[in-house]
């Protein structure tokens, strides 16, 4: 019960397990004599319609969902509507103008995975010789075990010693692979409990299957604690989600959990093979 407490109580586990386990056959707007199979008939029919819906409704905000949806079934209650029929009552109810929405998702074998990667190291102070402002020369210092913080950046420096003033130099890497293209945000979060969010956007995207997006920024004064892509996991489409956070931390649960399932698992064998042998 404690392994499979959250597919009990959250119906998109199960959703997302049926979508992945056959995700780009045939499109969802498809005959259903023309599936290439009873797989893609059953994923199609009910899973990942089911997903497409929920990444709609996170995408376009609870309440446009529940008017497009409203609308829908109040024009073509007791009738027969085509897909193009529920896409255009959906975005005049919702108020939404997504048509690509519709095209990618529900009329296309796309899929997307994204991933989020993230190096990090305190700023290096310069050495050499440099021309300033004003065009004259200037010499750095080599830097100091303190300045290149090894000493704790937020505690009080040794007495007599000035505090460093060098910040984190971050580099963050947003990946995607696949043709599907949506919206995604990407969350930043630093120590002390400041954040920021950022967005791809699908133009951003179509050009460039990757994305720096603090590239050109000066060294952070804080270091960067977590870059968690999709933080409200408002897009259910996504194939991997297990590359979608980066935490600078390590997280000591993560093994346990992956220990107990482990367990469960065989016990669930051998309560098969009891089953089996009487």
């Amino acid at each position: 019960m404690l392994s499979f407490a959250r597919m009990r109580s959250d119906p998109r586990t199960g959703d997302r397990s049926g979508y992945l386990s056959d995700p780009d056959t045939d499109p969802i707007d498809t005959p259903g004599w023309l599936y290439a199979d009873r797989t893609s008939y059953r994923t199609n029919s009910y899973r990942r319609t089911a997903t497409a819906l929920r990444t709609l409704a996170g995408m376009v905000g609870w309440e446009p969902f529940l008017r497009g949806m409203r609308l829908y079934s109040e024009r073509w209650r007791y009738r027969h509507p085509y897909p193009h029929d529920f896409f255009q009552a959906f975005q005049e109810g919702a108020q939404v103008d997504i048509p690509w929405f519709f095209d990618a998702v529900f009329r296309d074998t796309a899929t997307v995975d994204w991933s989020v990667a993230v190096e990090q190291k305190r700023e290096r102070k310069p050495a050499g010789w440099f021309q300033d402002a004003t065009g004259a020369w200037k010499t750095g210092e080599p830097e100091t075990e303190a300045e290149a913080g090894e000493a704790a950046p937020d505690g009080p420096p040794p007495e007599g010693e000035k505090k460093s003033e060098l910040g984190w130099e971050i580099e963050v890497m947003v990946r995607r692979k696949g043709t599907l293209l949506l919206p995604v945000k990407l969350e930043l979060r630093y120590e002390g409990g400041a954040s920021e969010t950022l967005l791809w956007t699908r133009e951003e995207q179509a050009r460039s299957t990757w994305w720096k997006p603090l590239a050109g920024r000066a060294p952070s004064k804080r270091k960067l604690a977590a870059a968690v892509l999709d933080p409200e996991r408002v897009i259910t489409l996504d194939l991997d989600l297990s590359d979608n956070q980066w935490f600078d931390d390590t997280d000591d649960r993560t093994p346990w959990r992956w220990s107990e399932r482990a367990f469960t698992q065989y016990s669930h064998l051998l309560h098969a093979y009891g089953g089996i042998g009487g």
